[in-house]
């Protein structure tokens, strides 16, 4: 849920729409497009968050709720978790990248 998030934090930064459900890692192609002058550290940041959601996207649900009556505790293990806690943190660095790059006006966070 928070690559989920940090993923939306990143479009409402930029002034984009997304959807409610929790896939949204499509919006990225639109982040990419607004700051495309930004450096190439910082869309590559963006690339790879758009690898680490639709990775995770489809998991959620799973990890959630269980499948064919087997419960989330017994499909995920504490090495899943630890992946999924390194991919969060870096979609919440990414995210604060993207407030640093527009607090120093590499790209525009307003439509005009």
């Amino acid at each position: 849920m928070t690559i989920e998030f940090c993923i939306k934090g990143i479009c409402k930064r930029c002034s984009i729409a997304y959807p409610p459900e929790h896939e949204v890692s499509d919006q990225l192609q639109k982040v990419l497009a607004k700051v495309s002058k930004s450096s190439e550290k910082t869309k590559t940041k963006i690339v790879r968050l758009f690898l680490i959601g639709k990775m995770w996207e489809h998991v959620h649900s799973i990890a959630t709720y269980g499948k064919s009556e087997i419960s989330p505790d017994k499909i995920f293990f504490k090495k899943d978790a630890e992946h999924a806690m390194d991919c969060a943190n870096e979609a919440w660095w990414t995210l604060n990248q993207i407030i640093i790059d527009s607090e120093k006006g590499e790209f525009k966070t307003k439509n005009e």
